[in-house]
């Protein structure tokens, strides 16, 4: 196992934060499908969450990561100005199923709104009494998984079960076309869908009564990495990132280096790339699009996880992310785990988990 490891250093802000938008207050939370709103924790917290009907919900407000300054790209809305001059309103997380239990936690399934459409998705609880200010939180954001292969409640559920049982609440949102979630599946590398998804789950979870808004990290694998880390130049909110085996490249070097590495990009790239040109053609364009442009606006720690005999993602890319957030003064960890492949099996689970656990404690 390798570890690199770089501390920033104390520095101001580049922008100053947009004030927030004006709370508004919305009625008590109506079921859905005769699900439930995730209600407010009992006044005795020694007791544990009761989750069985609507119960009113704090003010919603939007979460307000947009730069002052922000303007869209007009036709480009994967453009990282495009993405940060958008509003996330907050809806509610809303109980529609309850699941079987954890180890020490309770599963529900649960939607909220995004661009119109309903997005569905795991959502875990803590048994153990609520902090004050409300529980540590985790958006959870999954890989690439055929849409018409993908099952809720089957895929990640070690992983995400490990950060569950170490006492955090859990989303982990459907990816639009993905399980119950509305809306087509179009990917994150040439969309923005699933990132103002992701936002919108983020914002929904800060809304929530249960979750600590201060106190939210992102977890990304694979394509997911990809999404938290356009998240994390977007947003301000965002307090703690880690990726494993994340697709977190620049455009050049996933498109160009190490594009025949990269099954996935060889089947998506080729249209764009004929209407675009490559990233070291067309910079004018690429650049508006790519978090490494950005880097420097990331304002969380990011801690990055890859095996080294990865062969769905190089392992080259969370190298290079490493590089350039200690170049923009990010605070970053790297491990590299010798033998590992993309899903981490056998003891790099374990101790990529267990590293995760802990960063998050540490920083949330």
């Amino acid at each position: 196992m390798t570890m690199l490891t770089h501390q920033s250093h104390q520095r101001p802000l580049l922008w100053v934060t947009l004030f927030l938008i004006a709370s508004i207050w919305l009625a008590a939370c109506v079921p859905v499908d005769d699900g439930a709103a995730l209600p407010q924790p009992s006044v005795d917290t020694t007791a544990q969450v009761a989750i069985d009907g609507p119960v009113p919900v704090a003010p919603t407000q939007t979460v307000a990561p947009v730069l002052p300054t922000a303007q869209p790209i007009p036709g480009n809305p994967l453009a990282i100005q495009s993405l940060r001059a958008r509003e996330y309103p907050a809806s509610d997380l809303i109980i529609e199923q309850t699941l079987d239990p954890g180890a020490n936690y309770q599963r529900y399934i649960a939607a909220y709104q995004s661009d119109g459409f309903r997005i569905y998705g795991l959502l875990t609880v803590p048994d153990a009494p609520m902090e004050e200010g409300g529980y540590p939180a985790i958006l959870f954001l999954h890989g690439y998984i055929p849409p018409d292969t993908y099952i809720t409640t089957r895929d990640y559920v070690a992983s995400q079960d490990g950060l569950a049982r170490s006492g955090f609440v859990t989303f982990k949102p459907d990816m639009r076309g993905h399980g119950r979630s509305e809306g087509e599946a179009t990917g994150a590398h040439f969309s923005e869908t699933y990132i103002v998804d992701s936002l919108n789950a983020f914002s929904a979870m800060a809304n929530d009564a249960l979750i600590n808004a201060d106190r939210i990290g992102v977890w990304g694998h694979s394509n997911g990495g990809l999404i938290g880390l356009r998240m994390a130049v977007v947003s301000e909110e965002i307090k703690a990132s880690v990726f494993w085996g994340g697709v977190i490249g620049s455009y050049e070097d996933m498109l160009e280096t190490y594009f025949d590495r990269i099954d996935f990009l060889q089947r998506l790239a080729p249209p764009v790339i004929a209407e675009r040109g490559l990233p070291s053609e067309n910079p004018a364009y690429w650049d508006l699009i790519d978090p490494f442009a950005y880097l420097d606006a990331i304002r969380g720690p990011v801690q990055l996880h890859h095996g080294s005999s990865d062969d769905s993602v190089p392992v080259e890319l969370s190298v290079s992310l490493y590089s350039a957030l200690s170049d923009a003064d990010v605070t970053v960890d790297y491990f590299e785990y010798p033998g590992a492949g993309h899903n981490f099996f056998g003891d790099a689970f374990g101790e990529a988990m267990s590293r995760t656990v802990e960063f998050f404690r540490n920083n949330l």
